[in-house]
């Protein structure tokens, strides 16, 4: 079985850039990468990804949809 905790370390390694194209990295400078998911939803996606995982047949895909609603947070930097 797939452990929780090496998901866990596979979604807090996912980092993500904003894509803003030639203009916007003119006007704004070249992103930065920033994590893909608060430690909290790490918590919560591996849990549920192994649990499907382990579920699924070999013949099988598992995949999951992050819908961010309302204004994006804030990215932290250090």
């Amino acid at each position: 079985m797939l452990p929780v905790s090496w998901m866990a370390r596979v979604l807090s390694g996912m980092v993500v850039k904003e894509n803003r194209g030639v203009l916007g990295i003119l006007v704004a400078g070249k992103p930065e990468a920033v994590r893909a998911f608060k430690d909290e939803d790490v918590e919560y996606l591996a849990t549920l990804l192994v649990e499907e995982l382990v579920r699924a047949a070999s013949d099988q895909q598992v995949g999951f949809r992050v819908v961010q609603t309302g204004t994006p947070a804030e990215s932290t930097k250090g």
